[in-house]
C-alpha cells in the first residue's frame, strides 16, 4: 500500500489530497486506521497517477530557470530579460532589465519580487477605481502566491489576488480586479 500523511481533523468524510509529492488523508477523529487504510488502497491506482503527475511536475519546476535573454510574459507582452548597469529592473519596450552578473536562481528570485511590486501597484489601482464607481470599501488587499486562484473576495470583504496575474493581459487583469471587489 501507499504510504500517506494522515491529518486529523473535524470533519465528516475522508479526503486525500496530492501534496509537493506525497499524499495526504484528512480524515475525521472517529475514523479507525483500519477504515482509513481500506479507504486508501481502494483509491491505490488513482493516487499512483496523481503522484507521478504531481512528481513531474515539482521536477520541471526545479528545472525551470531563467538566464539573461530569456523571454518573461508582463501583462500579455513577453519580454526578453537583459542586463542594466544602474541596477534598476523593470519592464521597458521589449525588455525587462535586470542588475547585471546574477545566477539563475537570483535571476528567477528578481522577476518574481518585480511581479509581486508591480501587481501589487497595478491591481491595487484598479481595485480603487472600481471602489469609487461601485461605493464599497474593501477591508483588505493582499496579493498572494496562490497557484491555483487568481483573486477572490472573502466574506469580510478581503480581496486577495495571485501575483502571477500580472503575467495576463490586460483585459484579464481588468475581469478579475472587477470581479473580485465586494459589492456591498
Amino acid at each position: 500500500m501507499i504510504g500517506y500523511k494522515l491529518t486529523r481533523a473535524k470533519r465528516v468524510s475522508i479526503a486525500m489530497y496530492i501534496r509537493e509529492g506525497y499524499i495526504e488523508v484528512r480524515a475525521p477523529y472517529f475514523y479507525s486506521v483500519r477504515d482509513i487504510d481500506k479507504f486508501v488502497k481502494s483509491r491505490e491506482k488513482w493516487m499512483e497517477e496523481k503522484l507521478a503527475m504531481s512528481r513531474e511536475q515539482i521536477a520541471k519546476r526545479k528545472s525551470f530557470t531563467l538566464t539573461y535573454g530569456s523571454q518573461i510574459t508582463y501583462r500579455g507582452d513577453l519580454y526578453t530579460i537583459a542586463e542594466k548597469q544602474d541596477g534598476k529592473s523593470g519592464f521597458v519596450d521589449t525588455f525587462f532589465y535586470i542588475p547585471p552578473n546574477l545566477t539563475p536562481e537570483q535571476i528567477k528570485r528578481y522577476c518574481v519580487r518585480t511581479y509581486i511590486d508591480h501587481a501589487e501597484f497595478y491591481l491595487h489601482n484598479r481595485v480603487c477605481k472600481y471602489i469609487e464607481k461601485m461605493l464599497v470599501l474593501p477591508s483588505d488587499f493582499k496579493v498572494n502566491n496562490a497557484k491555483a486562484r487568481w483573486g477572490s473576495c472573502s466574506a469580510k470583504k478581503s480581496l486577495n489576488f495571485a501575483w502571477r496575474l500580472i503575467m495576463a493581459p490586460s483585459e484579464i487583469q481588468a475581469f478579475f480586479s472587477r470581479a473580485a471587489t465586494p459589492s456591498g
